[in-house]
């Protein structure tokens, strides 16, 4: 017998719930307890480990659910995770956006190239006969 937390009265161990309250008092499924029991190993481990800081910014990352480990082995939280995220995607935007303008140049220069060679002027000049005009 046990009572009951929620209204005190007694409570038969094989009963499911409690007869004056109605509140649920099972216990959990065996696989659920045995999480529970790992979730509690793991949050002893990770109290008595010590430190882990941040490579970037200093701040303690032990319960970071979302740190990483580099092949260093440092940590990084999850706000310098994108903040370097954020680099990269603005490097690769500079990128595209340079490339962009070299390829505009590239055609621009194509095309004047390809006006002298028609009107004959380039011609001349690859020849060192060019036609002055006055």
């Amino acid at each position: 017998m046990w009572s009951c937390p929620t209204c005190g009265q007694e409570v038969a161990d094989e009963e499911v719930d409690c007869a004056s309250c109605k509140r649920r008092t099972a216990k959990a499924p065996p696989q659920v307890e045995a999480a529970r029991e790992q979730l509690r190993i793991t949050r002893e481990k990770t109290l008595t480990a010590g430190p882990k800081e941040c490579a970037e910014c200093g701040a303690d990352v032990r319960f970071d659910d979302f740190r990483l480990k580099t092949d260093e082995g440092r940590y990084l939280c999850s706000d310098c995770q994108d903040e370097e995220d954020e680099a990269i995607r603005r490097r690769a935007m500079l990128m595209r956006t340079w490339t962009g303008w070299i390829v505009v140049m590239l055609l621009i220069g194509a095309l004047v190239v390809g006006a002298l060679s028609l009107s004959g002027s380039l011609g001349s000049f690859r020849k060192g006969t060019a036609v002055k005009t006055e």
